[in-house]
């Protein structure tokens, strides 16, 4: 029977979960930011599709609130909605989210 070092032993499975967990972290945290673009894009694709922007606006984005606030809480907010608009249009172009967007 083979002896192992605990102390490596342990140390070695710490550092293993710990890098696991900081690559699950950043993924989550690109895709949640990718959903909240693909949010604000369709936001803007929805109120230039209306006759008076202006005021069509403003109600698309306080009753999408009131459907999403419920179901996924503060995160779809009249504000944070206005927020994800607001981020897409200024990375409209995908190819430039995608490369400055995972350096924030």
């Amino acid at each position: 029977m083979k002896i192992y070092n605990s102390v490596d032993f342990i140390t070695d499975i710490k550092h293993i979960i710990e890098q696991a967990r900081k690559q699950a972290y950043s993924s989550i945290n690109t895709l949640m930011i990718q959903s909240y673009w693909l949010v604000g894009k369709r936001i803007v694709e929805e109120e230039q599709g209306g006759a008076s922007r202006a005021e069509y606006g403003k109600a698309l984005l306080k009753n999408l609130a009131a459907e999403l606030t419920p179901v996924y809480g503060n995160t779809y907010s009249v504000r944070r909605l206005r927020d994800y608009r607001q981020f897409y249009l200024y990375f409209k172009d995908i190819e430039i989210w995608h490369s400055r967007v995972p350096n924030l």
